[in-house]
């Protein structure tokens, strides 16, 4: 998580790094003792993660297709072509044939 030029990293087994970015050398120094603002910027940076987490492991991150109104046409569309068994090109009936690569 970054914020100004400190960057919270989080890692393995509830591990985190402050890092402050370094103009001149242009490049990330780890800072060994952080200050307050520093602790907070972890303390949020795992705030996030936790609530994401818990969002995608309940389901909270699901896709509802139930708005993506072409999709189920595109896709009964491919099934008739394949199964006139034209699915490589050509048209049937004035329907052009979609390879099933475009179409998934």
């Amino acid at each position: 998580m970054l914020e100004g030029e400190e960057v919270a990293v989080l890692g393995l087994r509830e591990s985190k790094e402050l890092y402050r970015y370094d103009r001149t050398a242009g490049r990330l120094r780890r800072l060994a003792a952080p200050d307050s603002a520093g602790i907070e910027l972890l303390d949020d940076a795992i705030a996030y993660y936790n609530s994401a987490d818990e969002l995608y492991r309940t389901g909270g991150y699901a896709f509802d297709q139930s708005h993506v109104v072409g999709a189920a046409r595109l896709e009964a569309a491919r099934r008739r072509v394949t199964k006139r068994g034209t699915a490589t090109g050509g048209t049937t009936n004035g329907m052009l044939a979609l390879p099933a690569a475009v179409t998934r």
